[in-house]
């Protein structure tokens, strides 16, 4: 028994090991809580998400994320403020370094998955909440505008480079986080 137990303790810290790494790492980072149940291993859908999306080979990938381990895997890293797009049940988790694969990877994700629900992302190194993505980011509303209407087009419309929009919303989202950290 203690040899089984020790296994999955070793599992365990591998895997946030592993959710670290992918935290401090990523550029784009999105979160999509799974709503009803999906068999995500049995059927192979990262593979058929990654293949359908033409992101097999890319910097881009998704992954089931089991939210207790990725909320200590975000304090260990110091990302504490997405710890509030964990606080449900199972998630999926679409992360990597080129925008446009990674936006159209997110929503054909949203898409493919019965009962999948985009909660939040973070582009750089700031999350944004879809909900209120809004009100938090009043001075650079165009851009996040802008953002939010391209995660509302079907995949298909995606065909354009988001290079532009992403960059211009980064740099008004670091442009604002030091006025936030004084008040």
């Amino acid at each position: 028994m203690t040899g089984a137990l020790s296994v999955r303790v070793l599992r365990k810290l591998l895997w946030i090991e592993r959710w670290e790494s992918i935290c401090r790492q990523s550029t784009y980072f999105s979160v999509i809580a799974l709503t009803q149940n999906s068999a995500w291993g049995r059927t192979k859908q990262r593979l058929r998400i990654l293949h359908g999306t033409g992101a097999l080979g890319s910097s881009v990938d998704v992954r089931y994320a089991v939210p207790k381990w990725v909320r200590i895997a975000l304090e260990r890293a110091n990302q504490r403020p997405l710890l509030p797009l964990f606080r449900g049940g199972p998630a999926l988790v679409v992360f990597g370094e080129n925008a446009d694969v990674w936006l159209r990877v997110t929503k054909y994700t949203e898409q493919a998955i019965p009962g999948a629900l985009l909660v939040g992302a973070r582009i750089g190194a700031v999350p944004v909440v879809t909900r209120s993505v809004l009100e938090l980011l009043r001075p650079s509303r165009e851009y996040v505008e802008q953002l939010v209407s391209l995660l509302e087009q079907p995949v298909v419309v995606l065909t354009e480079p988001l290079d532009a929009t992403v960059l211009a919303l980064e740099e008004a989202l670091s442009a604002k986080q030091p006025q936030s950290a004084v008040q």
